[in-house]
């Protein structure tokens, strides 16, 4: 449960950096959409969460994609010992 708890916690983080981004795009005309994009890899990527969880752009617009078939999978590891 705990496992499933904190990987909730790290999904809304990635949520609300994508929120961020596509905020400050909104925002400013001569924004990188690819700079907003790496952003969101990089913390995707920092939260270990990139087995399951991407990111794309459509129309100047980060949205998330999940692999609904590789989170399922991780989950049947949680609780497992790694050592």
């Amino acid at each position: 449960m705990e496992v499933r708890q904190t990987r909730q916690e790290k999904l809304r983080v990635v949520e609300e950096e994508v929120d961020e981004q596509n905020q400050y795009m909104a925002g400013h005309a001569r924004a990188h959409v690819e700079v907003a994009q790496r952003k969101v890899r990089e913390r995707i990527e920092q939260l270990k969460l990139s087995g399951w969880l991407s990111e794309r752009v459509d129309s100047w617009v980060t949205l998330l994609d999940e692999d609904r078939t590789a989170l399922a999978e991780e989950a049947k590891l949680d609780g497992c010992s790694m050592y």
